[in-house]
């Protein structure tokens, strides 16, 4: 859960000043082709699970071309996906060719005006508490417990021990997110001043 989509960013910004706004796939496979050669990654492609193109990706894109489809970054997200995965086959050294979520997400967040690169991950880490938590309030609304795949034991058999658990698990989650925040800022403050 690094700063995945902010470097996709700053990748597709080397693109677009290298290249401008007018290229050709020609002109994006040339310079792919050079950026790979030096030894550089091409960020917001492949996954460590997934060997196709990440559903999450799919959708993002299926929203893009729905209500975005003049702007000039999702053009070249576009683009790369179709000239990025027949080099990167090709190069040899990518287990999965295909974009992930992170080659798109940027992109989305700055075209709706989240221009802070620094809180992305942010929003991450809370849509993720959030589910979590959205998730607890139903199990503990239906008196289920969460529990692994592998587990029998149903939420009464566990008795009081797994009701405190239940009951105090909100409060960790709630003090992770205020903790990814606290980070954020510090962050951000941190890359103020370098500045």
């Amino acid at each position: 859960m690094g700063r995945n989509d902010s470097k996709v960013l700053v990748f597709l910004w080397k693109i677009k000043k290298d290249l401008g706004h007018e290229y050709t796939h020609n002109d994006l496979r040339n310079w792919l082709w050079k950026h790979l050669l030096s030894g550089q990654v091409v960020p917001g492609y492949g996954h460590a699970v997934l060997r196709k193109t990440d559903p999450r990706y799919e959708c993002q894109r299926e929203f893009a071309l729905k209500h975005l489809p003049d702007d000039e970054m999702f053009k070249l997200v576009e683009a790369l996906y179709k000239v990025a995965p027949d080099i990167l086959i090709e190069h040899g050294k990518a287990k999965n060719p295909w974009p992930n979520v992170d080659a798109h997400s940027g992109v989305l967040l700055q075209h709706y005006g989240m221009t802070e690169m620094s809180f992305y991950t942010v929003l991450f880490g809370v849509s993720r508490a959030l589910g979590c938590l959205s998730q607890l309030i139903w199990d503990r609304g239906l008196e289920v417990m969460v529990r692994r795949f592998e587990q029998k034991l149903g939420y009464r058999k566990l008795g009081r021990c797994m009701s405190s658990i239940v009951q105090i698990t909100p409060y960790f989650l709630a003090a992770g997110v205020l903790c990814t925040l606290v980070e954020a800022v510090k962050l951000n403050c941190e890359e103020g001043r370098q500045a």
